[in-house]
């Protein structure tokens, strides 16, 4: 898994960054900071999760322990994704559990493979000065679908999940959204991504906007009933569904009006200078 923290020697001190916030470019420069998707969506799923809550609850065990477990759990599927497709390779041990772990990853290899994946961006943040949101976009990438002779550009968003829930599709349509705003108005942080893109699949900016405003996009489904265990299902009506976020996003806006974010600093060095 990835480092929760980031210690500064120089500057003598550890960061700790909120999981709920994207800190944008170099943060000491910028200052800029955006709520994650996953949060805002929060609003619209927060009586579903209350439910689940008190259900759990009643059958003894902690929902707080058990929604942490299922997190830790889907950051070691991405971040063992994301070491997959960087060449990395992985080894079974008693770091993963099977069936919440293992298991869900065998299924990405599973889909990777029949798909012939060809990432063009892995584990990118993305973000929108518009909407002042941001998230980590999962892959960009060459797929290519059964009974397509090419490849097609999509977006690839992984669920540890048996179905493609309301709110992973308003989650891709944003993501979406805020690719097509950082090509179409650039700022110095996103003026690199472009130059990358452009370079990876040798196109001009102009035909990059197009080709992203043309992307079609999926979510892999890594625990579905069927014999593969994993499904890709599009998501379809884009706009549609970037307006049911947006008007989550209103939402939180208005539930969260005072709300702003904080570093969460500690120093490397302490002393009670005791004499």
């Amino acid at each position: 898994m990835k480092n929760l923290y980031f210690v500064d020697l120089d500057a003598k001190h550890i960061h700790v960054p909120n999981s709920r916030w994207y800190e944008i470019g170099d943060y000491k420069k910028t200052g800029i900071a955006y709520t994650g998707a996953t949060s805002i969506l929060q609003v619209k799923s927060k009586q579903g999760l209350m439910n689940w809550q008190i259900q759990v609850a009643k059958s003894g065990i902690d929902p707080k322990e058990l929604g942490q477990r299922y997190m830790d759990e889907g950051s070691k599927v991405h971040d063992a994704a994301e070491k997959l497709m960087n060449g990395i390779r992985l080894e079974y041990s008693d770091e993963y559990d099977f069936y919440g772990e293992w298991l869900p990853i065998c299924r990405f290899v599973d889909a990777y493979r029949e798909l012939q994946i060809k990432p063009i961006l892995i584990e990118q943040v993305i973000w929108s000065n518009r909407m002042k949101v941001a998230g980590t976009l999962d892959e960009l990438a060459w797929i290519t679908l059964k009974g397509l002779k090419t490849p097609i550009l999509a977006l690839i968003d992984l669920k540890r999940s048996a179905s493609a829930y309301t709110d992973y599709q308003w989650q891709i349509a944003t993501y979406r959204e805020c690719l097509i705003e950082m090509i179409e108005k650039p700022d110095s942080i996103s003026e690199r991504l472009i130059s990358y893109l452009c370079d990876t699949m040798k196109l001009k900016q102009t035909e990059l906007l197009d080709a992203v405003k043309d992307v079609r996009c999926f979510l892999l489904l890594l625990n579905t009933p069927t014999k593969k265990g994993w499904r890709l299902t599009e998501v379809e009506n884009l706009e549609t569904k970037l307006a049911g976020f947006e008007a989550c996003n209103t939402l939180f806006r208005i539930e969260y009006p005072n709300l702003e974010y904080v570093r969460e600093l500690y120093p490397t060095e302490l002393t009670l200078n005791l004499k």
